[in-house]
């Protein structure tokens, strides 16, 4: 009877939230029903031994004994009751199980919670407390009624039989879900089951990960964060003069785009002739950083000014995520505008679409979610590898076709005479740099011979990938001349606020590294970035440092509303920004084969932290792009102020995401800033348009043929056009 009603109440429960595990799907849902028939099973058949134990104990023991062990037992199991009552309450505000840092947190500031508590919701506070009382009562008159006659006789050797059947299914189940091809399912499947399954495997699991693992502290300083009510004071209207129009946003972020593309001449002729004349009438921010080198966690900080850094494991994102976020979409559907993201990319990929589908997005376009062709490669094995599973349904569009489908969209909103905001990415340029046949190849030789693959190949291949990585973003930058053109055509270019950037850059045998998804060299987080916005932003450079979760804010800024609470990064337009050599840029990387985190400051200093070197590295990247001379014994305190700085921000990080009293009443933390005081006899940061070649090392420098656009004089552009 206790095993039949403790199934019934979890499997209700766990019909409310689609998110539990029962809900997974394939080995993962009967791993999870199963789990749930033998651990009630378990609980009954220990519950009543211990019970029919108790019962002999007190009937043969002293009082004193009876009376302290009963009010031992009691304590305890209210203890667990209360752990895994509480537990459900939290799992079903925010699908996810207490784990054992926040139960170890709760008791250890236990008065100050229940302080809180009670000066919140007191009414709630005071029903707790009385369910508890009832608990309490309550295990006295359970136990007695397991402890029956019929109780103490022994369970059969088939029950006992049947129990190890179960347990063996059960493992089996599990070692058929650690073994999945797909690894982005299998760790998705995994953490389903770690966090959404039962309160019970939640505390163990996580408990084993802190006692195996560094410790998330609650670093955090409630008083330091903004609180979530905040939000209602962001203001709602966008200020426009007597018949104006609002201005429209388009934001393309195209994959594997370096920084210095921009201007660059090989074999006698420009690789991105458009996006040179997009620079050479707009901004050109020529120290802007990806905020990681693979395009899961880079590509959601442009909408969300969130940095990636979630989890000490690498985070797969879910619709049922409990952290609050706010997508520059989300704001500007507010304001009236028309939403869309319309990517060549499977945004399945890590789960950006369940994070990127939210209620202000009007239309999300990509390869999955529509029937059109796309077109895959075996020489990308990861994303290969997840089509083989079935986890991605669809490879990637031809950028051709995401423009067809992007100047439709944008015709329709001109027909309605509503602005709009527009997400675009390009992946042409991604690994194997697959384009259409019919489409321009002018750098030749380009075929990629059969030893050429995504994370190696012989140095000497170095020449034709680069032809092959040319010709891909020749083509990426002929679909931005379509889109500028057909906007010119509609009059709604000198209204429009267009911006092109990388999503994360690409190496090519510089500083150790080849394509991307690897450790935070210059070549693959140092990306382009223009922003086009006529009246608005004038023409030039800008060297002041900026990284991809300051666009959302930036772009704010340019339609003349403030940054919201909930974005990390800032508006670097704003007078109040930081002394460009003070600022600081973070970066995160955790891919399968890179964990990494990095500091830089003043678009100078970059202090890394790898798996492989975890006491870290000090470079002058603005002397040293190659990045080849550590600088750590040379400038120690820069070094002992750097790595300080990297282990506030990954702590506070961490802290944000991992405990609910934090992200369930305030936004995510400010990232710590650098105080001027200790650059003190320091030179200030050169100007990184004075390095010439393409990040090239002394063992692979850039053929001598590839020449860069002579420079074209520019007005400085520190500050807005207003």
């Amino acid at each position: 009877m206790l095993a039949a009603a403790g199934i019934a109440i979890e499997t209700a429960l766990a019909a409310t939230m689609s998110s539990h595990a029962l809900w997974t799907g394939g080995a993962a849902s009967l791993l999870a029903a199963g789990f749930l028939v033998w651990f009630w099973i378990t609980v009954a058949v220990v519950g009543s031994a211990a019970a029919t134990a108790w019962r002999h104990f007190a009937a043969n023991g002293a009082r004193p004994a009876r009376w302290l062990g009963g009010l031992a037992v009691v304590s305890v199991l209210s203890c667990a009751g209360l752990i895994y009552i509480v537990s459900w309450g939290a799992y079903l505000q925010t699908a996810r199980f207490a784990n054992w840092e926040s139960v170890r947190f709760t008791f250890a500031n236990f008065d100050m919670l229940s302080d809180y508590l009670r000066a919140a919701d007191g009414e709630q506070f005071i029903w707790a407390a009385v369910a508890i009382a009832n608990f309490a009562l309550a295990i006295p008159l359970v136990g007695r009624w397991l402890a029956t006659d019929g109780s103490s006789q022994p369970i059969g050797a088939r029950r006992v039989v049947g129990w190890f059947v179960l347990v063996l299914g059960l493992c089996l189940l599990k070692n058929h879900i650690g073994g999945d091809i797909s690894i982005h399912r299998r760790i998705t499947r995994l953490d389903r089951l770690t966090n959404s399954l039962n309160p019970a495997v939640t505390l163990i699991a996580t408990g084993w990960e802190a006692a195996t693992t560094k410790p998330v502290e609650p670093c955090l300083d409630p008083a330091e964060l903004i609180p979530l009510q905040a939000a209602r004071d962001w203001p709602g209207a966008i200020p426009v003069a007597n018949g104006a129009e609002q201005p429209s946003i388009i934001i393309v972020a195209i994959e594997s785009l370096r920084h210095d593309m921009i201007g660059f001449r090989h074999q006698g002729r420009e690789v991105l002739p458009n996006i040179n004349a997009l620079a050479h009438d707009g901004l050109q921010l020529t120290r802007a950083y990806a905020q990681c080198t693979h395009s899961d966690y880079a590509d959601v900080c442009l909408a969300s000014s969130l940095y990636p850094l979630r989890t000490a494991r690498h985070h797969y994102y879910r619709a049922d995520d409990p952290w609050p976020k706010t997508l520059l979409h989300d704001l500007l559907h507010e304001q009236g505008y028309a939403t869309a993201i319309i990517s060549s990319q499977n945004e399945a990929w890590g789960g950006m679409d369940a994070f990127l589908r939210t209620p202000g997005l009007d239309w999300f376009y990509d390869p999955r979610s529509n029937a059109a062709a796309s077109i895959t490669s075996d020489r990308d094995p990861g994303f290969a590898r997840e089509l083989r599973a079935g986890t991605l349904l669809a490879g990637k569009f031809p950028d051709r076709h995401t423009t067809d489908v992007a100047l439709d969209w944008i015709e329709q909103q001109t027909r309605a005479e509503r602005p709009f905001c527009l997400a675009l990415n390009f992946q042409s340029s991604h690994f194997p740099y697959l384009t259409p046949d019919d489409a321009p190849r002018p750098f030749q030789p380009c075929e990629l011979p059969s030893d050429v693959k995504f994370s190696s190949y012989p140095v000497e291949r170095v020449p034709v990938v680069r032809n092959a990585y040319y010709n891909a973003l020749h083509e990426a930058d002929r679909q931005i001349g379509r889109l500028v053109n057909r906007l010119r055509e509609l009059g709604r270019l000198e209204n429009t606020i267009l911006v092109v950037t990388g999503e994360n850059g690409e190496a090519f045998h510089e500083n150790g590294t080849i394509g991307h998804a690897c450790n935070p060299t210059e070549p693959v987080i140092h990306v382009a970035a223009v922003i086009h916005a006529p009246g608005r932003v004038a023409p030039g450079t800008d060297d002041y440092p900026f990284e991809h979760v300051d666009l959302a804010p930036t772009l704010l800024s340019l339609i003349g509303l403030p940054r919201h609470p909930n974005f990390q990064g800032i508006d670097v337009f704003s007078p109040e920004r930081p002394p460009a050599d003070e600022r600081l840029l973070f970066i995160h990387v955790h891919s399968p084969i890179a964990m990494a985190d990095a500091v830089l400051l003043g678009g100078r200093w970059k202090y890394v932290v790898t798996h492989e070197q975890p006491q870290g590295a000090l470079f002058d990247v603005g002397h040293d792009p190659g990045e080849l001379y550590d600088q750590s014994g040379s400038e120690p305190a820069l070094r002992e102020k750097l790595a300080a700085t990297l282990e506030q921000w990954r702590a506070r990080q961490l802290a944000y995401y991992h405990y609910p009293q934090f992200y369930r009443r305030y936004f995510p933390p400010a990232p710590p800033r650098y105080d001027r005081s200790q650059l003190s006899g320091q030179e200030p940061p050169p100007p990184l348009r004075q390095t010439h070649s393409a990040f090239a090392t002394p063992a692979n420098h850039a053929p001598a043929a590839q020449t860069r656009v002579p420079a074209v004089p520019r007005t400085a552009a520190n500050n807005r056009q207003r």
